[in-house]
């Protein structure tokens, strides 16, 4: 089997390549608007990859990339402008998909091409990286065992550094613009950004922090598969000065038009990296608390893993494609992780690539 990788030659592409071509025999289509040569980037592996250059904005190189491939994972950002997109190109291309859709609206546009999915016998899941991914994964596993949810709350800091790309400042400035969707009293509603701030302790060297309301798909998703009152994500950016200029932008209003905003990710991205960044090999802590009962007694479980970004997202996919490759994964259509992935089976496999978490119960007398 081929699996086209779309913005294989990011920071987050590159690492899903090399989780792939380490963990399987498939060959690899690493596409992107700006490819590199692969043996400088992939060594002893290049000669499974096939590197492609990719417009998201012309179909036709859309499709040369996914041409004979089984397979797709997109990572091309930010979601809210291509994650719809790109999903349709892939499935359209016969392909099945995984995508890192990290936008709460692109992430139920994508949801709406499941008729597409169905129609062409394709499995799609999106949102397979960290927050959503992972998150959802957790939540699923801190929930087993209890007799009845009542929330679920999922915390997240991300510690800028000299790995952070344009998309991902550009999907900050997005976030720090729109109001915030959660789940609360079994309904969908929305809080500005920044609002509701708590102090939560996340895994070294990361410690506590201070997080706000933040939108991401998990208050879509999760309360169709969890029968629970309250699904929210609160997040936070390092280092802090960066979220005080994403406030102060959004609040005076000069960042709420999408050209501006642009232009400011942009600048804010440049002046970022002129001196300020360094890279740290943990630069994302996640932490996911479901709180319920049990035999009468109110529980909190949570679960929370530190790790760098890259290694927290390219995971999670390697099991998702494994998982489709491997035909675990057989009914079509386009799907949330807790929708098609058994997470019981998804989090040993990630254990034995890895990943360290840590879970955490007690019993709220």
């Amino acid at each position: 089997m081929k699996i086209c990788v779309l913005g294989g030659f990011g920071v987050i592409g590159r690492a899903i390549v090399e989780q792939l071509l380490t963990q399987t025999d498939v060959a690899v289509v690493a596409a992107d608007r700006h490819i590199q040569p692969v043996a400088d980037v992939f060594g002893d592996h290049a000669s499974r990859v096939q590197a492609l250059e990719v417009d998201v904005d012309r179909p036709a190189s859309l499709a040369t990339a996914l041409a004979d491939c089984r397979l797709a994972v997109s990572c091309i950002g930010p979601f809210y402008r291509h994650g719809v997109a790109v999903a349709r190109a892939i499935l359209e291309n016969g392909c099945h998909g995984v995508d890192l859709c990290n936008d709460a609206v692109a992430s139920s546009g994508i949801l709406a091409l499941d008729a597409v999915a169905r129609a062409r016998g394709l499995s799609y899941i999106t949102g397979m990286g960290c927050s959503p991914g992972l998150s959802n994964l957790f939540a699923l596993r801190a929930a087993a065992g209890m007799d009845r949810r009542t929330s679920v709350h999922i915390y997240m800091v991300a510690l800028l550094d000299g790995q952070s790309g344009r998309a991902q400042m550009d999907h900050l400035m997005s976030l720090a613009n729109e109001d915030v969707p959660l789940f609360r009293n079994r309904m969908l509603t929305r809080v500005k950004p920044f609002s509701e701030p708590e102090y939560e302790n996340f895994p070294h060297p990361i410690g506590r922090q201070r997080v706000s309301q933040t939108g991401h798909p998990e208050v879509f998703t999760l309360p169709d598969y969890l029968d629970v009152e309250e699904v929210w994500v609160k997040g936070a950016l390092l280092p802090a000065w960066v979220e005080r200029i994403l406030w102060m932008t959004s609040t005076t209003g000069v960042s709420r038009d999408e050209v501006p905003r642009m232009k400011i990710a942009n600048g804010l991205h440049k002046l970022y990296h002129l001196g300020f960044a360094t890279r740290h090999r943990k630069n994302m802590a996640l932490r996911v608390k479901v709180t319920g009962w049990k035999k009468g007694t109110p529980l909190s479980v949570s679960i929370s893993t530190v790790d760098s970004l890259a290694r927290l997202t390219a995971l999670p996919v390697t099991v998702a494609a494994v998982a489709l490759m491997d035909g675990e994964i057989q009914t079509p259509g386009v799907f949330p992780p807790e929708g098609c992935i058994r997470e019981d089976h998804a989090l040993l496999h990630l254990a034995r690539l890895g990943l360290v978490f840590h879970q955490e119960e007690r019993y709220l007398l």
